[in-house]
């Protein structure tokens, strides 16, 4: 009896024990794995996220919304910090200021610009389309109040640009206008030779774009900004050459996919906030700028590369003795060897055109653009992505506009193809290009709003010409000197010195300038002065007629005079670190160095890394002048 007690006792001991997977005894309890995997996930984004809460708290950060209130909250004005999560430091990344009302009137009719430099108005947005556009219509349907809104920015694209347009579509939009492609191979986001392609996945770009909204991301960056220093890494020559990607890569198929991803994004956007979207193909120069980066086909042999080089040389001999058709034979033998250099293209181009063979020749300088292993141009697969997103919407509220078609059909193009005659660059229009892309898109913009512009009416009321644009907006020969002398300066600048005949371009822009200088040494700004007065007295409340006035007063020492037209300006964009700079500069050349010092510290209370307020402040306390 008391053995089997002995042994009853054992088995129960031995059924209390947990059993292991393995069959064996154990004293971990089931699902305890999952526990600790959940900790160890957990418990850091629990941490990150009870710092991030103490940052937002405390007031660390900027807004990453691309609209801001003003502190009297009455009018929504562009975000200056809302580049700094995607280029953190890069201040060649920024808008044009603007303002429209927290509520929109019954008689306001709203219109937002997305794009690039291209869309902004580069270099000088005063003079660009969008503002064409606006005095157009505030011209034609004086009844009717228009907010035309710039919401372009440089050096951005289509990952950024489906941000800003999320952030249009909560302010009432009525028609927006989609002007962009001409970044996306180059700009945010954009594939490196080499990289792996999952870096172009659409989920990892805006997983790592959602973390860099982030306050806890904004101080990593201010951390990294103050180690870095000067030390930041330089676009030289040398780094753009390294960024060359050839035109049938991998990587340039995702860009392609990406871009049109993002493009239907921020068409639906907008219009499930009942926004019209006119839905724009871009064109670019073709026939006057050469490709900025030309590479070989990686199979070509060593042997064959230097057959393809020995009729290359031989080519461009014959093409500058003039032996055009020879120049074309011996260029296309370089073609059947290898047909991936850019620049090849270029020239076999420019020699049919010679020749008269247009057809050809078209032919080839779209290759030479489509090629071009640098791509800061909108190339025949954005075009084609752009047109096929608009079919695909356009029973959808988006309106396909093809300004890349109306460009080739202008008379100043040359036998189809945009060049110099409409662009400044690769892809800016000069002002002859922005009327006429002003005049593409009011005829668009009238037309899709129709009947809720005329009343009914139907009545055809035109844009304004040429001549009536330039007197509205005040562009006189000074400014097209001024735009043309900081396009110069941009060409003679990375990426750009690889450019075939680079030099004699470069040469040949500077001496056309310095003439021009001088005719104005002779004869004054008389004439443009009053341009400007009269454009002021036609729309005394048009900001920006009285900003590039103060510009041109403190170009020819009128710094007195410059300050009261700066002064209006502060007035309107109070907030603009850039607005207040300009009025900090014109009174420290009038040697006010007090008041300037005032503003440049407003300046730096607004934003305390603007480098050129600094700079200007650190020159009066030193030296108790401004740097010139």
């Amino acid at each position: 009896m008391k053995r089997g007690r002995q042994r009853g006792s054992e088995r129960a001991r031995e059924r209390s024990k947990p059993v292991s997977r393995a069959g064996k005894v154990s004293g971990r309890r089931p699902g305890g794995w999952w526990l600790k995997l959940l900790l160890a996930i957990g418990s850091p984004l629990v941490a990150l996220g009870i710092i991030e809460v103490v940052l937002r708290v405390c007031g660390f950060g900027y807004s990453t919304d691309f609209f801001v209130r003003t502190r009297d909250g009455a009018v929504y004005t562009l975000n200056e910090q809302f580049r700094r999560q995607y280029y953190p430091g890069q201040r060649s990344v920024r808008g044009h200021p603007f303002k429209f009302g927290v509520e929109k009137g019954t008689n306001t009719v709203r219109i937002f610009v997305l794009g690039e430099s291209a869309a902004l108005g580069t270099p000088n947005p005063s003079f660009g389309f969008v503002r064409m556009v606006g005095v157009m219509l505030r011209e034609r349907y004086p009844e009717r109040r228009f907010e035309v809104v710039n919401a372009a920015m440089r050096g951005i694209n289509s990952h950024i640009i489906r941000h800003i347009a999320h952030d249009c579509a909560k302010h009432g939009p009525d028609i927006a206008v989609v002007y962009a492609g001409n970044n996306e191979v180059v700009g945010f986001a954009a594939p490196e030779p080499g990289s792996p392609l999952i870096l172009q996945n659409l989920t990892v770009i805006r997983g790592k774009q959602a973390l860099r909204r982030t306050r806890f991301v904004q101080l990593l960056d201010a951390w990294s900004q103050r180690l870095k220093g000067s030390m930041g890494g330089e676009q030289d020559m040398d780094y753009f050459r390294r960024q060359r990607l050839a035109f049938d890569d991998a990587r340039r198929d995702c860009v392609y996919r990406n871009f049109r991803s993002n493009l239907e994004d921020i068409c639906r956007n907008l219009t499930s906030a009942g926004c019209r979207v006119l839905l724009s193909t871009v064109p670019v120069n073709v026939v006057d700028f050469p490709p900025i980066g030309s590479l070989h086909k990686p199979s070509l042999s060593e042997g064959e590369k230097a057959e393809w080089e020995r009729l290359y040389k031989e080519g461009t001999r014959l093409e500058h003795a003039g032996q055009t058709s020879n120049a074309v034979a011996v260029y296309q033998k370089a073609a059947q060897i290898d047909d991936h250099f850019a620049e090849l293209h270029f020239r076999l181009g420019r020699c049919l055109f010679a020749l008269g063979q247009f057809e050809q020749g078209r032919l080839h300088y779209k290759l030479a653009r489509d090629r071009d292993a640098l791509q800061f141009r909108a190339d025949s697969p954005i075009n084609s992505g752009i047109r096929g997103v608009g079919r695909e919407l356009s029973d959808h509220g988006v309106w396909l506009v093809d300004a890349e078609d109306r460009f080739g059909n202008s008379p100043l193009s040359v036998r189809g193809l945009p060049g110099n005659r409409l662009f400044l660059d690769h892809v800016h229009p000069r002002f002859d290009g922005d009327y006429l892309l002003a005049c593409v898109f009011y005829e668009a913009i009238a037309s899709v709003l129709g009947d809720e512009l005329d009343g009914g009416t139907k009545a055809r009321r035109p844009p304004l010409s040429r001549d009536e644009c330039a007197s509205a907006i005040a562009f006189t020969g000074w400014d097209e000197l001024e735009i043309d002398a900081a396009i110069a300066e941009m060409l003679d600048r990375p990426p750009f010195l690889d450019q075939l005949e680079h030099e004699t371009r470069i040469k040949r822009l500077r001496s056309d300038l310095q003439a021009r200088e001088a005719e104005y040494k002779v004869r004054g700004l008389d004439r443009e002065l009053g341009i400007y007065r009269r454009a002021i007295e036609r729309s005394p409340d048009d900001w920006e007629l009285h900003y590039n006035l103060g510009v041109l007063l403190n170009t020819i020492g009128k710094h007195e005079a410059a300050i009261e037209q700066f002064k209006l300006v502060v007035k309107e964009f109070p907030e603009s670190a850039w607005c207040r700079f300009h009025l900090a500069e014109a009174l420290a050349k009038a040697r006010r160095f007090s008041e300037a010092e005032e503003h440049l510290k407003r300046i730096l209370d607004l934003d305390p890394e603007f480098v050129p307020a600094k700079q200007l402040l650190q020159s009066r306390a030193m030296n108790r002048r401004p740097v010139e």
